[in-house]
């Protein structure tokens, strides 16, 4: 929902094309496909005009969460998106099956900050993978996450390997540019 006054053709982009599905999809990843439907349905019920924030508050019932911080972070400002960067690391248990830890630690480029939840695979370079989930809609941008060593070395750290969420490697910030741009029209 852009504040600033942009192209119509690039406003109509954003605001009817993947914009809102990348909403939808970050709701279902904090609570459900089930309770961001229901909130749909109820919306959609009849013909009506309906605002961004009448649909923000059914969203808000239907999960259960506070959207309030969520709605200036992802939905409402100016100008082209800032994505969160993501710095991470692995330090491994001292064998298979012992603890180890990721470390999550977000740079919200612009604030208010931007949580959302996703997964981390640590893998091996091969076939061989885990998933660590990272939430940091409910537990901040700086995380301790404990992991229990797998049989394999970790030699690869693959960030939301599903897109449940708009967030980078940091330092790569010339690829968040390109994504940014990937679901916008090119013209």
């Amino acid at each position: 929902m852009p504040l600033d006054q942009p192209a119509l053709f690039d406003y109509y982009t954003d605001v009817y094309g993947p914009g809102p599905m990348v909403l939808f999809h970050q709701l279902e990843v904090l609570s459900s496909r089930d309770a961001v439907l229901a909130a749909l349905h109820e919306v959609l019920g009849t013909p009506h005009a309906l605002s961004v924030d009448e649909l923000v508050a059914a969203l808000s019932r239907h999960t259960q969460l506070d959207l309030a911080d969520y709605v200036t972070a992802w939905i409402k400002g100016s100008g082209a998106p800032a994505w969160p960067l993501v710095h991470s690391a692995y330090t491994p248990g001292a064998s298979a099956g012992a603890m180890g830890s990721l470390a999550i630690a977000i740079t919200n480029p612009t604030t208010p900050e931007r949580g959302c939840k996703f997964h981390v695979a640590l893998g091996d370079g091969g076939a061989n993978s885990v998933e660590v989930a990272v939430d940091t809609f409910h537990d901040g941008p700086t995380q301790s996450i404990p992991v229990v060593q797998p049989a394999f070395t970790v030699s690869t750290i693959t960030l939301d390997p599903h897109h449940e969420c708009l967030v980078f490697p940091a330092g790569a910030l010339e690829r968040s540019t390109e994504r940014a741009r990937g679901w916008r029209s090119q013209h």
